[in-house]
């Protein structure tokens, strides 16, 4: 069975911390990556593989999410191309993305003079060796259990247990609840029924 690792706030911190004091560009891009609530292929992109038959091989095929564009940044957020963009029937449409001011203005600063193209150029691989590297300098023994998503996982059980799991589907564009409801699978009874009261309060009629 595969093993998982729930994030604390002061892991998250610390692994942050470690990526500041080592790389700009590392740690605005786990800060981008926790604060919106995104899936790393929509930050870096994705670039699927392909079987060929001929060689023997893996080739990339064309990336099927394109990360953040520097282009699509705005003053009060950021355009995302989520999962499903490419589907003939039905395909997801590009998301805004809230983002604080803060943050929009580092984003800024670091791309600097650039006014197109991917805001960080670096692949999925090297972002998931990225954050077990911080994770293992910030002491989480489990350090190999930390892979992207959890901070993904992490905003998302955050979002659920303080504002309810509709908020928490929203800001993780789910298309479907039962998946944020996953999210929360591994808590307390007790905050559950919390998270679950809050819920039922946001559609009380």
């Amino acid at each position: 069975m595969k093993r998982e690792i729930n994030l604390s706030p002061e892991q998250v911190k610390a692994i942050l911390g470690q990526a500041k004091v080592a790389s700009l560009r590392d740690h605005l891009l786990l800060k981008t990556m926790t604060v919106g609530d995104f899936r790393v292929g929509e930050v870096v992109g994705s670039a699927p593989r392909r079987w060929i038959k001929e060689t023997k091989k893996w080739e990339r095929c064309e990336p099927n999410l394109p990360g953040l564009q520097i282009q699509d940044l705005r003053d009060d957020g950021i355009w995302v191309q989520g999962k499903g963009w490419k589907k003939e029937k039905n395909p997801a449409p590009p998301a805004m993305v809230p983002l604080s001011k803060s943050l929009i203005l580092e984003l800024r600063d670091f791309v600097g003079k650039r006014k197109e193209g991917r805001i960080f150029e670096i692949s999925e691989s090297r972002v998931e060796q990225m954050t077990r590297f911080y994770a293992k300098r910030a002491g989480v023994i489990d350090w190999k259990l930390v892979h992207p998503h959890r901070f993904r996982h992490f905003t998302t059980t955050q979002i659920a247990r303080k504002y309810g799991v509709i908020a928490g589907r929203d800001i993780a564009r789910h298309k479907n609840i039962g998946t944020t409801n996953r999210y929360i699978a591994e808590l307390p009874e007790e905050e559950k029924r919390s998270i679950m009261t809050a819920q039922a309060e946001l559609i009380a009629v």
